[in-house]
C-alpha cells in the first residue's frame, strides 16, 4: 500500500477542530495509507521552520483549516500557504481548504478563493447543526482524492520497481504506461502529470541500458573504453545527441567510479570537435564551463584551456546565445579561471605551446593512430606503462623510471612515447636519483631544458595548450584548423569583456599594447586599472615600462610608479626595471643597490649581469666591473656583449692588449648591432697599442658604418691626434662630435687638439670644462698624466703641460 502523505495548515486557537478532524480520517489511516503531519509532532529542539518545510515538500495533500485566527496569522498565510501554492501549481500537491469557522475566506488578495473548499458548499463546520455530518463529509471527500492519487502511484510504481516478472513482460508494461501517460499529455496537464512521464522515460532508458550500466561499473576493462569511446561519438557530432550528452553526464557526475583522467579525455574530444566544426555549439560550450566550474583538479585547467580556445575560434558567434554568455560572465568572479585567463593570454601572445621537441617522430608511432591515444592523460599505473615495464630489458629500474617519468613536466604524449620505448631498448639504464643525469634520456631532455622550464613556470597552462598544438600540427589524418596560426588572443576577441574581470581586461589589453611597442595606449589603459585598483603590482610595473620605454623615456616617473610597489611585494622584475631607471638617471649606487638584490633572485639573468657591469664601470669600480663580466662568460661562453664590455674594461685598466683581444674575439660573432661598438673598443686599443696601421684600418670600418656616431667620431678624432696622423682631421672628427654631445672624456681630447695646435688658451678653457666632469681630481690628474706622452710627441714642453695640470688642479679645488 503507497503511503500518502498529509498536512495540516492551522492556527493553534483551532487546535481541537484538527483533533476532531484527526478522528475522522482515523479510518483512512488505518485502511488507505495516509499519514498525517502537523507541527506539534516536531520533537524538542528540532528546527520548526525547517522541519515545516521538509513535510510540506514531501506532501501529496495538504489541508487549510481556515479560520479568523488562520487568516490573521502571517505565518499560516505567508509561509506555508504561500509554500502549498506553490507545489500545487506544479502538480505535486494537492491542496484542500477547509472552513472552520466563519471568515472571509474569499477576499480576492487570498490565492485560495476560488478553490473548492470542505465541507460541502463551503459552509463552515460552526455553521452544521450536525458537526459530526461535516466531518464526515470532508473524510468522505479526502477518501476520494486519496484513491486518485492512490491509484496513479501505485500503477507507476508497479512498472518501475516490479521486478518479478520477466524483463520483456516489465518492458511491455512500462512502454504501455508509459505511451499511455505520454499521449494523453497536453496544455491542461499538470507539472505532476509531466515529472511523471518524465519519470516513466527515465525508468523505460535505464532499463534498456541499465544491464550493460552495471556491466561497464563493474568490469574495470570495459570501464576503461567508455572515455575512448564517447571521445569518437563527440568529434564526430557537430550537435551532442541525447544519448552521448547523458554518457558525458554520466561520467562526469560519478566520480566514484570514473577517474578524472576519463574527464579529461571527454573534455579534449569536445574542445577537437569545436576546432573542426563550422557550426557553433553552444551546448558543448556550456559543457566546458561545467567540467570547469566543478574545479576537479587537472580537469578543470583542461576545460579552461579549451574554454579559450574554442571562443578564439568561434568569438564572432557568442552574441546570439544569450545563456551561454551569461553563464561565460559568471567566470568574472572565479580568481582561478581569472589568473588561468592571464596565464593563457601570455602562453598566447609569447608562443609558448610552441616550446616543445620536435613531435614528427612521436604521433608516427601506431600508438598514436588512434586521435584519442594523443590525449590520453598519463597517471601511475596506467596500462601502457604497466605493459612496457613487464616487457623492458633487466637492465631498468622500472620503478626509478615510473616515478621520475611521472613527475617531469613533459606532454603527457610524450611520456607515453618513453613508456613505448622502452621495451625496444631505445630506453638505457635508468637508477640515477636525478634522472637529468643519466644517459637514459639524457639528450631528450636536452633538447627540452627550455620547455621543462616553460612548463615548469606556466603549469599546467602551457603543457595543455601544447597538447592541442602538436596534434594540430603533426596529426596528418586530421583535418581540423590550426587555430595557433591565427594568433589571436583572448583580448583581441568579442568575448573578452563576457570572460574577462574588468581589471583582467585593461591589464591584458595593455599588456598586448607593450607587446606591440604602442607604449602611450598602453598607459592609458593601465591608468584606468590603477583607478580602480591602485596598489595592482603587475600594473604598476607594466606602467612603469611602458614609461620607460617611451620615444622619450620619463624614468623619473617610472620609478614613482615602482616606489609604490610595498616592499614585500617587489619581484624581479621591479627590481630590474628600478635598476634600468637609476642607470639611467646615472643614479649608479641606487641602480647597484636594487640591481644585486634583482640578481640575488635569478642568478643568471643576463641582462641583470650586463646592468651591473654598466654600473661598477660608472663608478669607477673596475676590479668588481671584472668580476661581474667573468661571471657573466661563466654562464655565457663567447657571447659578443660580454666580450665587448671586458674589452672595455681592460681598456680602463690601461692593459690594451687584452682589451684588443677580447674586441677580435667578439667581432669574429658578427653581430651587426654591436658592430660600431667592437669597432670603437679596437680603435681605442690599436691607438694606445701605437699600432696606426691597425687603428686605421677600424676606424675606416666605423665610419663606414655610422659617420655621426658620437663615440666614433671622438675615436677616430683621437686616434689621428695621438698616432699624430693628420691634426687637422682630427679636429675635424673631434669637433663634429662635439655638436652632438659635450661629454667630458671629448672636452679633454679637444683641450690636447688646441694645445698641439697652438691655442693654448682655447686649450685651457676646453680643460677647465673637462676636470669639472669628474667627481674626484685624481681621476682627471691619471688620465692627464696618461696623454702626455702622446702631446709632447707636437712639442708641448713637459713642464709646460704639468704646470697646465696644476692650473686645473688650482681651478677644480676653487670651485
Amino acid at each position: 500500500m503507497k503511503t500518502i502523505k498529509l498536512f495540516y495548515s492551522y492556527a493553534e486557537k483551532d487546535e481541537s477542530f484538527r483533533e476532531e478532524l484527526e478522528k475522522s480520517l482515523a479510518i483512512l489511516k488505518r485502511h488507505d495509507g495516509l499519514h498525517e503531519w502537523y507541527f506539534r509532532k516536531i520533537i524538542p529542539g528540532g528546527d520548526i521552520d525547517e522541519n515545516i518545510m521538509v513535510e510540506l515538500q514531501e506532501s501529496d495533500i495538504i489541508l487549510l483549516l481556515l479560520s479568523r485566527d488562520f487568516l490573521a496569522s502571517n505565518y499560516c498565510v505567508d509561509v506555508e500557504v504561500a509554500k502549498a501554492i506553490e507545489l500545487y501549481s506544479e502538480g505535486k500537491a494537492v491542496v484542500i481548504p477547509i472552513i472552520l469557522r466563519e471568515c472571509d475566506w474569499q477576499h480576492e488578495k487570498l490565492p485560495f478563493k476560488n478553490m473548492e473548499c470542505l465541507p460541502k458548499s463551503a459552509l463552515p463546520i460552526t455553521k452544521w447543526s450536525d458537526q459530526d455530518a461535516a466531518f464526515n463529509d470532508i473524510t468522505q471527500s479526502l477518501k476520494k482524492v486519496i484513491l486518485a492519487i492512490s491509484t496513479k502511484k501505485s500503477s507507476v510504481e508497479k512498472v518501475l520497481v516490479d521486478n518479478d516478472s520477466d524483463l520483456n513482460e516489465s518492458l511491455e508494461s512500462l512502454v504501455a504506461l508509459f505511451s499511455q501517460e505520454a499521449t494523453a499529455l497536453n496544455y491542461n496537464s499538470s507539472q505532476g502529470d509531466f515529472d511523471t512521464v518524465q519519470e516513466l522515460k527515465r525508468a523505460l532508458y535505464n532499463k534498456l541500458v541499465g544491464v550493460l550500466d552495471d556491466k561497464i561499473l563493474n568490469v574495470s576493462a570495459l570501464k576503461n573504453k567508455v572515455a575512448k569511446s564517447l571521445f569518437e561519438s563527440i568529434i564526430s557530432l557537430e550537435v551532442l545527441d541525447d544519448l552521448t550528452y547523458q554518457e558525458i553526464l554520466k561520467v562526469r557526475g560519478n566520480q566514484r567510479d570514473f577517474s578524472w583522467y576519463d574527464r579529461k579525455i571527454i573534455v579534449n574530444a569536445i574542445t577537437l570537435s569545436l576546432l573542426s566544426d563550422r557550426k557553433f555549439a553552444p551546448q558543448k560550450i556550456s559543457v566546458l564551463i561545467d567540467f570547469l566550474t566543478d574545479f576537479e583538479d587537472r580537469v578543470w585547467q583542461c576545460a579552461l584551456v579549451s574554454l579559450v580556445l574554442a571562443l578564439i575560434k568561434h568569438h564572432n558567434k557568442i552574441g546570439r546565445f544569450d545563456n551561454l554568455k551569461k553563464r561565460l560572465e559568471t567566470l568574472k568572479n572565479l580568481d582561478d579561471v581569472q589568473e588561468g585567463l592571464k596565464v593563457m593570454e601570455l602562453i598566447l601572445v609569447h608562443g609558448l605551446f610552441k616550446e616543445t621537441i620536435s613531435a614528427d617522430s612521436i604521433y608516427s608511432n601506431s600508438f598514436f593512430d588512434s586521435p584519442a591515444n594523443c590525449f590520453l592523460p598519463f597517471y601511475e599505473d596506467n596500462s601502457v606503462l604497466e605493459e612496457s615495464l613487464d616487457n623492458c630489458p633487466e637492465n631498468i629500474d622500472g620503478e626509478h623510471f615510473k616515478a621520475a617519468i611521472t613527475k617531469l613536466p613533459f606532454l603527457d604524449s610524450f611520456k607515453y612515447f618513453l613508456c613505448l620505448s622502452l621495451p625496444e631498448g631505445n630506453v638505457k639504464e635508468v637508477k640515477d636519483v636525478d634522472l637529468k643525469r643519466n644517459e637514459a634520456l639524457k639528450q631528450f631532455i636536452d633538447t627540452m631544458n627550455r620547455q621543462l622550464s616553460i612548463s615548469s613556470a606556466f603549469a599546467p597552462y602551457q603543457n595543455l595548450t601544447a597538447e592541442y598544438y602538436n596534434f594540430l600540427t603533426h596529426y596528418s589524418k586530421n583535418k581540423i584548423q590550426d587555430v595557433f596560426k591565427t594568433r589571436t588572443t583572448i583580448v583581441q576577441t568579442k568575448v573578452k569583456s563576457l570572460i574577462l574581470s574588468r581589471i583582467n581586461e585593461l591589464f591584458l589589453t595593455a599588456e598586448n599594447l607593450v607587446n606591440n611597442e604602442d607604449y602611450a595606449n598602453a598607459i592609458v589603459r593601465l591608468n584606468e586599472l590603477l583607478q580602480i585598483e591602485p596598489q595592482n603590482m603587475e600594473a604598476l610595473i607594466l606602467i612603469a615600462e611602458s614609461h620607460a620605454n617611451l620615444s622619450n623615456p620619463d624614468y623619473k616617473l617610472a620609478l614613482q610608479y615602482l616606489r609604490k610597489i610595498k616592499e614585500d611585494e617587489l619581484s624581479f622584475n621591479a627590481f630590474r626595471l628600478m635598476g634600468l631607471c637609476y642607470a639611467n638617471l646615472e643614479m649608479y649606487d641606487d641602480a647597484l643597490g636594487v640591481l644585486l638584490l634583482a640578481k640575488e633572485i635569478s642568478p643568471s639573468n643576463r641582462e641583470i649581469i650586463l646592468n651591473l657591469s654598466l654600473c661598477y664601470d660608472n663608478l669607477d669600480r673596475n676590479d668588481d666591473e671584472v668580476n661581474i663580466l667573468d661571471y657573466g662568460l661563466s654562464l655565457y661562453p663567447n657571447d659578443p656583449e660580454f666580450l665587448v664590455r671586458k674589452g672595455w674594461a681592460y681598456m680602463a685598466k690601461e692593459d690594451y692588449q687584452q682589451a684588443a683581444n677580447y674586441g677580435l674575439r667578439a667581432l669574429a660573432k658578427q653581430e651587426k648591432k654591436l658592430l660600431s661598438r667592437i669597432y670603437n673598443l679596437l680603435i681605442s686599443a690599436y691607438t694606445d697599442l701605437e699600432d696606426n696601421s691597425q687603428a686605421l684600418k677600424y676606424s675606416e670600418l666605423a665610419l663606414g658604418i655610422e659617420k655621426n656616431n658620437l663615440l666614433t667620431l671622438m675615436n677616430v678624432g683621437r686616434m689621428y691626434l695621438v698616432c699624430k696622423i693628420d691634426l687637422e682631421l682630427a679636429g675635424k672628427y673631434m669637433y663634429k662630435a662635439y655638436s652632438i654631445q659635450k661629454s667630458k672624456i671629448l672636452l679633454g681630447n679637444l683641450g690636447h687638439f688646441e694645445l698641439c695646435s697652438g691655442n693654448t688658451d682655447r686649450a685651457i678653457d676646453f680643460y677647465k670644462e673637462c676636470v669639472l666632469g669628474f667627481d674626484r681630481f685624481e681621476d682627471f690628474e691619471k688620465r692627464f698624466d696618461i696623454d702626455m706622452k702622446y702631446i709632447t710627441n707636437y712639442g708641448i714642453d713637459e713642464a709646460e703641460y704639468l704646470l697646465i695640470k696644476e692650473q686645473m688642479k688650482n681651478y677644480w679645488q676653487s670651485k
